[in-house]
Protein backbone atom coordinates (compact mmCIF):
# COMPACT_ATOMS: atom_id res chain seq x y z
CA UNK A 1 0.00 0.00 0.00
CA UNK A 2 3.12 2.48 0.42
CA UNK A 3 2.68 5.20 -1.75
CA UNK A 4 3.38 7.98 0.62
CA UNK A 5 0.27 9.64 -0.23
CA UNK A 6 -3.23 9.37 0.30
CA UNK A 7 -6.81 10.78 -0.40
CA UNK A 8 -9.28 10.74 2.39
CA UNK A 9 -12.59 12.83 3.56
CA UNK A 10 -11.77 15.52 6.10
CA UNK A 11 -14.66 13.75 8.65
CA UNK A 12 -11.82 10.69 8.83
CA UNK A 13 -8.95 12.80 8.65
CA UNK A 14 -9.57 14.51 11.45
CA UNK A 15 -10.27 11.44 13.52
CA UNK A 16 -6.56 10.96 12.76
CA UNK A 17 -4.46 10.93 15.68
CA UNK A 18 -1.29 12.82 14.89
CA UNK A 19 0.08 12.95 17.96
CA UNK A 20 3.91 12.56 18.52
CA UNK A 21 3.47 8.72 19.89
CA UNK A 22 1.21 7.73 16.82
CA UNK A 23 3.76 9.76 14.12
CA UNK A 24 6.84 8.88 15.70
CA UNK A 25 8.50 8.41 12.05
CA UNK A 26 7.75 10.02 8.47
CA UNK A 27 6.48 6.97 7.71
CA UNK A 28 3.98 6.65 10.02
CA UNK A 29 1.53 9.58 8.66
CA UNK A 30 1.08 6.62 6.00
CA UNK A 31 1.42 3.42 8.05
CA UNK A 32 -0.11 4.10 10.80
CA UNK A 33 -3.62 5.43 8.77
CA UNK A 34 -4.03 2.39 7.02
CA UNK A 35 -3.12 0.38 9.74
CA UNK A 36 -6.34 2.07 11.91
CA UNK A 37 -8.47 2.17 9.06
CA UNK A 38 -7.83 -1.14 7.00
CA UNK A 39 -11.25 -1.87 5.62
CA UNK A 40 -11.44 1.38 4.22
CA UNK A 41 -8.46 1.59 2.11
CA UNK A 42 -8.92 1.62 -1.51
CA UNK A 43 -7.12 1.27 -4.45
CA UNK A 44 -7.84 1.61 -8.23
CA UNK A 45 -8.07 -1.35 -10.51
CA UNK A 46 -6.75 0.90 -13.07
CA UNK A 47 -3.61 2.14 -12.17
CA UNK A 48 -3.65 4.95 -14.05
CA UNK A 49 -6.77 6.14 -12.69
CA UNK A 50 -4.93 7.52 -9.45
CA UNK A 51 -1.38 7.01 -9.06
CA UNK A 52 2.03 8.86 -8.85
CA UNK A 53 5.16 8.95 -10.05
CA UNK A 54 7.55 8.98 -7.70
CA UNK A 55 11.43 10.15 -8.04
CA UNK A 56 13.30 10.39 -5.31
CA UNK A 57 14.24 6.40 -5.82
CA UNK A 58 15.60 7.53 -9.64
CA UNK A 59 17.62 10.34 -8.29
CA UNK A 60 19.29 8.65 -5.93
CA UNK A 61 19.94 5.64 -7.85
CA UNK A 62 21.88 8.21 -10.47
CA UNK A 63 23.73 9.34 -7.86
CA UNK A 64 22.94 12.82 -8.91
CA UNK A 65 23.88 14.69 -5.21
CA UNK A 66 26.86 12.30 -5.03
CA UNK A 67 30.35 14.24 -5.03
CA UNK A 68 32.36 12.12 -6.99
CA UNK A 69 29.49 11.97 -9.45
CA UNK A 70 30.81 14.44 -12.43
CA UNK A 71 28.61 13.37 -15.18
CA UNK A 72 25.51 15.44 -14.97
CA UNK A 73 23.56 13.81 -17.97
CA UNK A 74 20.99 12.60 -15.36
CA UNK A 75 20.25 15.82 -13.79
CA UNK A 76 19.62 17.46 -17.25
CA UNK A 77 17.63 15.00 -18.02
CA UNK A 78 15.26 14.94 -15.17
CA UNK A 79 15.24 18.57 -14.88
CA UNK A 80 14.01 19.19 -18.83
CA UNK A 81 11.65 16.49 -17.93
CA UNK A 82 9.96 18.26 -15.32
CA UNK A 83 9.83 21.57 -16.97
CA UNK A 84 8.24 19.42 -19.79
CA UNK A 85 5.76 17.76 -17.91
CA UNK A 86 4.99 21.06 -16.49
CA UNK A 87 4.72 22.58 -19.56
CA UNK A 88 2.57 19.98 -20.78
CA UNK A 89 -0.34 20.28 -17.74
CA UNK A 90 -3.79 20.69 -19.53
CA UNK A 91 -6.17 23.00 -17.34
CA UNK A 92 -10.09 21.43 -17.98
CA UNK A 93 -12.92 23.92 -16.73
CA UNK A 94 -14.68 21.08 -16.42
CA UNK A 95 -12.47 19.46 -13.66
CA UNK A 96 -14.72 20.09 -10.60
CA UNK A 97 -15.19 16.97 -8.87
CA UNK A 98 -11.88 17.49 -6.78
CA UNK A 99 -12.46 21.34 -6.04
CA UNK A 100 -13.19 21.02 -2.62
CA UNK A 101 -9.60 19.50 -2.03
CA UNK A 102 -6.81 20.65 0.08
CA UNK A 103 -3.46 18.61 -0.52
CA UNK A 104 -0.77 19.55 2.45
CA UNK A 105 3.16 18.73 0.92
CA UNK A 106 5.64 17.79 3.86
CA UNK A 107 9.03 19.67 1.82
CA UNK A 108 11.69 18.52 2.40
CA UNK A 109 14.27 19.43 -0.04
CA UNK A 110 16.70 18.10 -1.60
CA UNK A 111 20.50 18.72 0.03
CA UNK A 112 23.84 18.40 -1.25
CA UNK A 113 27.29 19.85 0.57
CA UNK A 114 29.45 19.71 -2.80
CA UNK A 115 26.14 20.10 -5.15
CA UNK A 116 24.42 22.62 -3.49
CA UNK A 117 23.09 24.63 -6.56
CA UNK A 118 22.23 20.84 -8.00
CA UNK A 119 20.15 20.28 -5.11
CA UNK A 120 18.29 23.58 -5.19
CA UNK A 121 17.13 22.79 -9.02
CA UNK A 122 15.93 19.69 -7.90
CA UNK A 123 14.03 20.69 -5.25
CA UNK A 124 12.48 23.86 -6.96
CA UNK A 125 11.56 21.72 -10.13
CA UNK A 126 10.33 18.66 -8.83
CA UNK A 127 8.04 20.57 -5.94
CA UNK A 128 6.82 22.64 -9.25
CA UNK A 129 6.17 19.85 -11.08
CA UNK A 130 4.01 17.88 -8.22
CA UNK A 131 2.05 20.94 -7.52
CA UNK A 132 1.32 21.43 -11.26
CA UNK A 133 -0.17 17.55 -11.22
CA UNK A 134 -2.65 18.84 -8.48
CA UNK A 135 -3.67 21.81 -10.19
CA UNK A 136 -4.20 19.50 -13.38
CA UNK A 137 -6.09 17.25 -10.84
CA UNK A 138 -8.83 20.19 -10.36
CA UNK A 139 -7.45 20.53 -6.36
CA UNK A 140 -9.04 23.61 -4.85
CA UNK A 141 -6.08 24.39 -2.50
CA UNK A 142 -2.11 23.10 -2.35
CA UNK A 143 -0.29 23.73 1.00
CA UNK A 144 3.17 23.29 0.56
CA UNK A 145 4.24 22.93 4.32
CA UNK A 146 8.13 23.22 5.39
CA UNK A 147 10.16 23.99 8.76
CA UNK A 148 13.68 25.70 7.70
CA UNK A 149 14.35 29.51 6.30
CA UNK A 150 14.89 28.67 2.94
CA UNK A 151 12.15 26.24 2.47
CA UNK A 152 9.69 29.31 1.75
CA UNK A 153 11.88 30.27 -0.69
CA UNK A 154 12.39 27.23 -2.60
CA UNK A 155 8.48 27.17 -2.36
CA UNK A 156 8.01 30.54 -3.73
CA UNK A 157 10.25 29.48 -6.62
CA UNK A 158 8.45 26.57 -7.26
CA UNK A 159 5.58 28.85 -7.66
CA UNK A 160 6.74 31.23 -9.99
CA UNK A 161 7.96 28.48 -12.55
CA UNK A 162 4.74 27.04 -12.25
CA UNK A 163 2.78 29.90 -12.64
CA UNK A 164 5.40 31.28 -15.85
CA UNK A 165 5.12 27.47 -17.43
CA UNK A 166 1.38 26.66 -17.17
CA UNK A 167 0.27 30.18 -17.45
CA UNK A 168 2.04 30.06 -21.04
CA UNK A 169 0.53 26.81 -21.71
CA UNK A 170 -2.87 27.74 -21.02
CA UNK A 171 -2.99 31.18 -22.57
CA UNK A 172 -6.43 30.69 -23.74
CA UNK A 173 -7.59 29.99 -20.45
CA UNK A 174 -9.14 33.39 -18.95
CA UNK A 175 -9.05 32.53 -15.76
CA UNK A 176 -6.84 34.84 -13.61
CA UNK A 177 -3.51 33.30 -12.34
CA UNK A 178 -1.20 35.00 -9.45
CA UNK A 179 1.87 33.62 -7.26
CA UNK A 180 -1.07 32.40 -4.57
CA UNK A 181 -3.97 31.32 -7.60
CA UNK A 182 -3.10 29.56 -10.44
CA UNK A 183 -5.92 28.32 -12.82
CA UNK A 184 -8.34 28.14 -9.65
CA UNK A 185 -6.15 26.04 -7.44
CA UNK A 186 -4.59 28.25 -4.50
CA UNK A 187 -0.72 27.86 -3.23
CA UNK A 188 0.03 28.39 -0.39
CA UNK A 189 3.22 28.27 1.87
CA UNK A 190 2.98 27.83 5.94
CA UNK A 191 6.04 27.22 8.45
CA UNK A 192 4.91 24.16 10.55
CA UNK A 193 5.33 24.80 14.11
CA UNK A 194 7.71 23.35 15.98
CA UNK A 195 6.28 21.92 18.76
CA UNK A 196 4.10 19.90 15.54
CA UNK A 197 7.03 18.60 14.32
CA UNK A 198 9.01 16.80 17.22
CA UNK A 199 8.55 13.32 17.68
CA UNK A 200 9.78 10.66 19.22
CA UNK A 201 12.17 9.23 16.53
CA UNK A 202 12.80 12.30 14.00
CA UNK A 203 13.73 15.76 15.68
CA UNK A 204 12.34 17.37 12.74
CA UNK A 205 9.37 15.45 11.38
CA UNK A 206 7.19 17.39 8.69
CA UNK A 207 5.23 14.99 8.16
CA UNK A 208 3.45 15.53 11.50
CA UNK A 209 4.21 18.74 11.24
CA UNK A 210 1.76 18.80 8.28
CA UNK A 211 -0.75 17.20 9.65
CA UNK A 212 -1.03 18.25 13.40
CA UNK A 213 -1.30 21.74 11.20
CA UNK A 214 -3.99 21.20 8.99
CA UNK A 215 -5.85 19.63 12.10
CA UNK A 216 -5.66 22.22 14.12
CA UNK A 217 -6.28 24.39 11.31
CA UNK A 218 -9.89 22.62 10.45
CA UNK A 219 -10.72 22.88 14.11
CA UNK A 220 -9.20 26.21 15.51
CA UNK A 221 -11.31 29.62 15.63
CA UNK A 222 -8.59 31.27 15.12
CA UNK A 223 -8.68 33.26 12.19
CA UNK A 224 -5.16 33.81 11.17
CA UNK A 225 -4.84 30.34 11.79
CA UNK A 226 -7.70 29.34 9.27
CA UNK A 227 -6.60 31.93 6.73
CA UNK A 228 -2.98 30.71 6.56
CA UNK A 229 -4.01 26.98 6.26
CA UNK A 230 -7.04 27.14 4.96
CA UNK A 231 -7.05 30.62 2.50
CA UNK A 232 -9.08 33.99 2.95
CA UNK A 233 -11.30 34.32 0.08
CA UNK A 234 -15.05 32.86 0.04
CA UNK A 235 -13.62 29.15 1.49
CA UNK A 236 -13.91 28.36 5.36
CA UNK A 237 -13.31 25.57 7.32
CA UNK A 238 -16.19 24.13 6.22
CA UNK A 239 -16.06 23.90 2.76
CA UNK A 240 -12.71 21.34 2.60
CA UNK A 241 -14.47 18.01 2.35
CA UNK A 242 -11.11 16.17 1.14
CA UNK A 243 -7.46 16.35 2.12
CA UNK A 244 -4.70 15.12 0.70
CA UNK A 245 -1.18 14.18 1.47
CA UNK A 246 2.04 13.80 -0.54
CA UNK A 247 5.56 14.34 -0.96
CA UNK A 248 7.08 16.91 -3.32
CA UNK A 249 8.90 14.62 -5.48
CA UNK A 250 5.02 12.48 -6.58
CA UNK A 251 3.64 13.46 -9.55
CA UNK A 252 0.02 12.65 -9.55
CA UNK A 253 -1.78 10.79 -12.25
CA UNK A 254 -5.24 10.94 -12.85
CA UNK A 255 -8.09 11.10 -15.77
CA UNK A 256 -10.94 13.33 -16.31
CA UNK A 257 -12.75 10.20 -16.22
CA UNK A 258 -11.66 9.16 -12.84
CA UNK A 259 -11.96 11.55 -11.34
CA UNK A 260 -16.09 11.57 -10.17
CA UNK A 261 -15.71 8.00 -9.28
CA UNK A 262 -12.67 9.14 -6.90
CA UNK A 263 -15.02 11.41 -5.99
CA UNK A 264 -18.27 8.77 -5.03
CA UNK A 265 -15.41 6.14 -3.08
CA UNK A 266 -14.71 9.76 -0.64
CA UNK A 267 -18.19 10.63 -0.22
CA UNK A 268 -18.73 6.67 1.15
CA UNK A 269 -16.16 7.39 3.53
CA UNK A 270 -13.64 5.64 1.60
CA UNK A 271 -9.56 6.49 2.01
CA UNK A 272 -7.76 5.93 -1.14
CA UNK A 273 -4.20 5.29 -1.49
CA UNK A 274 -2.42 6.02 -5.00
CA UNK A 275 -0.55 3.09 -6.46
CA UNK A 276 3.06 4.20 -6.80
CA UNK A 277 4.83 3.38 -10.23
CA UNK A 278 8.67 2.75 -9.60
CA UNK A 279 10.17 4.79 -12.30
CA UNK A 280 13.77 2.86 -13.11
CA UNK A 281 17.14 4.31 -14.88
CA UNK A 282 17.48 3.38 -18.10
CA UNK A 283 19.32 3.77 -21.32
CA UNK A 284 17.09 5.27 -23.34
CA UNK A 285 16.91 8.16 -21.28
CA UNK A 286 20.15 8.43 -19.93
CA UNK A 287 21.89 8.00 -23.64
CA UNK A 288 25.70 9.21 -23.01
CA UNK A 289 25.49 8.97 -19.27
CA UNK A 290 29.38 7.32 -18.34
CA UNK A 291 28.74 5.21 -15.88
CA UNK A 292 26.97 2.53 -17.20
CA UNK A 293 26.42 0.35 -13.67
CA UNK A 294 23.68 3.15 -13.01
CA UNK A 295 21.43 2.33 -15.64
CA UNK A 296 19.48 -0.63 -17.05
CA UNK A 297 20.75 -1.10 -21.15
CA UNK A 298 18.43 -1.44 -23.29
CA UNK A 299 19.96 -4.84 -24.22
CA UNK A 300 22.57 -5.84 -21.60
CA UNK A 301 25.39 -8.56 -22.31
CA UNK A 302 24.29 -10.71 -19.70
CA UNK A 303 20.80 -11.25 -19.72
CA UNK A 304 17.34 -10.07 -20.89
CA UNK A 305 16.43 -7.32 -23.46
CA UNK A 306 14.85 -4.05 -21.90
CA UNK A 307 14.65 -2.69 -26.09
CA UNK A 308 10.84 -2.23 -25.43
CA UNK A 309 9.46 0.23 -23.76
CA UNK A 310 5.54 0.91 -23.90
CA UNK A 311 4.55 4.50 -24.40
CA UNK A 312 0.88 5.00 -22.84
CA UNK A 313 -1.31 7.93 -22.67
CA UNK A 314 -3.68 7.34 -20.15
CA UNK A 315 -5.77 10.01 -21.28
CA UNK A 316 -6.20 8.94 -24.90
CA UNK A 317 -7.51 5.11 -23.03
CA UNK A 318 -4.44 3.84 -21.76
CA UNK A 319 -4.58 1.19 -18.59
CA UNK A 320 -2.34 -0.73 -16.37
CA UNK A 321 -4.59 -3.20 -14.45
CA UNK A 322 -3.50 -4.35 -11.45
CA UNK A 323 -2.57 -7.99 -11.50
CA UNK A 324 -4.54 -10.33 -9.52
CA UNK A 325 -2.22 -13.20 -8.94
CA UNK A 326 -2.70 -14.91 -5.74
CA UNK A 327 -0.80 -13.31 -2.91
CA UNK A 328 0.11 -10.70 -5.52
CA UNK A 329 3.07 -12.98 -6.91
CA UNK A 330 6.31 -10.74 -7.11
CA UNK A 331 8.90 -12.89 -9.16
CA UNK A 332 11.82 -10.72 -8.10
CA UNK A 333 11.32 -12.95 -5.06
CA UNK A 334 12.34 -15.98 -6.54
CA UNK A 335 16.03 -14.49 -6.64
CA UNK A 336 18.71 -13.93 -4.06
CA UNK A 337 18.67 -11.21 -2.04
CA UNK A 338 21.23 -8.05 -2.67
CA UNK A 339 22.65 -5.13 -1.25
CA UNK A 340 19.95 -2.88 -3.16
CA UNK A 341 16.59 -2.88 -3.86
CA UNK A 342 15.98 -5.73 -5.82
CA UNK A 343 15.43 -3.53 -8.93
CA UNK A 344 18.80 -2.06 -7.99
CA UNK A 345 20.26 -5.41 -7.96
CA UNK A 346 21.89 -5.06 -11.23
CA UNK A 347 23.40 -1.58 -10.98
CA UNK A 348 26.74 -2.97 -10.28
CA UNK A 349 30.16 -4.46 -12.50
CA UNK A 350 27.64 -7.79 -13.10
CA UNK A 351 24.82 -5.70 -14.66
CA UNK A 352 22.63 -8.46 -13.96
CA UNK A 353 19.31 -7.36 -14.58
CA UNK A 354 17.20 -10.08 -14.63
CA UNK A 355 15.00 -9.45 -11.65
CA UNK A 356 13.74 -6.93 -13.97
CA UNK A 357 12.96 -9.63 -16.95
CA UNK A 358 9.51 -10.23 -15.91
CA UNK A 359 8.10 -6.90 -15.63
CA UNK A 360 6.57 -4.58 -18.68
CA UNK A 361 8.58 -1.03 -18.94
CA UNK A 362 6.61 1.89 -19.96
CA UNK A 363 6.97 5.08 -20.06
CA UNK A 364 3.81 7.74 -19.52
CA UNK A 365 3.24 11.09 -21.35
CA UNK A 366 0.50 13.18 -22.06
CA UNK A 367 0.44 13.73 -19.03
CA UNK A 368 3.27 12.30 -17.50
CA UNK A 369 7.37 12.88 -16.76
CA UNK A 370 8.13 10.55 -20.24
CA UNK A 371 11.05 8.58 -17.93
CA UNK A 372 11.14 4.53 -17.81
CA UNK A 373 9.03 3.12 -15.13
CA UNK A 374 8.36 -0.24 -14.22
CA UNK A 375 5.00 -1.15 -14.29
CA UNK A 376 5.19 -1.80 -11.08
CA UNK A 377 5.47 -0.37 -7.55
CA UNK A 378 8.55 -0.70 -5.68
CA UNK A 379 7.57 -3.82 -3.91
CA UNK A 380 6.84 -5.51 -7.32
CA UNK A 381 3.38 -5.63 -7.61
CA UNK A 382 2.63 -5.11 -11.13
CA UNK A 383 -0.20 -4.09 -13.48
CA UNK A 384 -0.73 -5.33 -17.31
CA UNK A 385 -0.27 -1.95 -19.44
CA UNK A 386 -2.42 -1.64 -22.75
CA UNK A 387 -1.96 1.27 -25.28
CA UNK A 388 -5.70 0.10 -27.07
CA UNK A 389 -8.90 1.74 -24.88
CA UNK A 390 -9.96 -0.89 -22.46
CA UNK A 391 -11.66 -1.27 -19.28
CA UNK A 392 -9.97 -3.46 -15.98
CA UNK A 393 -11.90 -6.05 -15.02
CA UNK A 394 -12.63 -6.55 -10.98
CA UNK A 395 -11.35 -10.05 -10.20
CA UNK A 396 -14.72 -11.69 -9.37
CA UNK A 397 -15.47 -10.79 -13.05
CA UNK A 398 -12.54 -11.83 -14.69
CA UNK A 399 -13.03 -15.66 -14.97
Amino acid sequence: LFSASWLQPVESFLKFDTSGKNLATKQAGINALFRSNLKKIQMTLDWLDFSVEHLSSWIHATDILKYHHNDNVAFHVILSKLYEYIKSVVIHDSNTSMKDTIAVIAFEPWSSRTKPHVATQLSVASLAATIASMIQAGFGRVVVVGYHVQDEEYADESFRLVLSLISNHNASNTTKSSLDKIQGTELAYVRAATEDVISLQTPINIVKGALAGLQNALMSSTKKRQHEWLGTGARNASSWKYVYLTEADSILHTKPSSLPFLKKALDRGMILAPHRLQALPHEYDLAGMKNRNKMVPAIPSTVGNFSTILQLHPWEGAVCCDEYSQNYYKPWKQYPKCNSHWWQCGFNDQQDHSRLEHYSLIRLSNPGVNIVSLAANHNGRQCKPSTSRGVCIPPNKAK
